[in-house]
């Protein structure tokens, strides 16, 4: 559980960072770059909150199946 728990902090620290790494490329008004910065952020939102817990389910299916 400990584990568990050590790399949801990671997944979510990532997360923070990179939202907090894109903004000023969404502020600097550049068309191609603010195009990137918005696409990585919807890409890395999808799947912090679609794709890992999705994946955690189907983790947890196959241990308790074993």
């Amino acid at each position: 559980k400990d584990k568990i728990k050590r790399a949801f902090f990671i997944v979510f620290a990532t997360f923070t960072i990179s939202i907090a790494v894109m903004l000023p490329l969404i502020w600097a008004g550049a068309g191609i770059l603010r195009g990137f910065a918005i696409t990585t952020i919807i890409a890395i939102s999808v799947g912090v909150f679609i794709t890992r817990p999705a994946y955690a389910r189907i983790l947890e299916l196959i241990v308790k199946r074993d």
